[in-house]
């Protein structure tokens, strides 16, 4: 899934996630409804979303931000 292998694309992390997700959801119901005795996938964790950088505020937003401020 991360690689693109068999000559497919890789998949971006978060649909990575989501696949990894719903396997181990799979597995876990098959172990508790008893159709199998392990789960091959307990080991296995999806991939960490990416961390995103905070919006940056204007120039002339905080310009008036200040003078707000300073009124009254």
């Amino acid at each position: 899934l991360r690689t693109g292998s068999d000559g497919g694309r890789p998949l971006a992390p978060s649909s990575t996630g989501r696949a990894v997700t719903a396997v181990r959801g799979w597995h876990r119901f098959a172990l508790e409804e008893g159709l199998t005795r392990h789960d091959p996938s307990a080991a296995v964790r999806p991939p960490a979303p990416g961390k995103r950088l905070p919006k940056a505020v204007s120039v002339d937003d905080v310009e008036r931000l200040l003078e707000a401020a300073s009124v009254g």
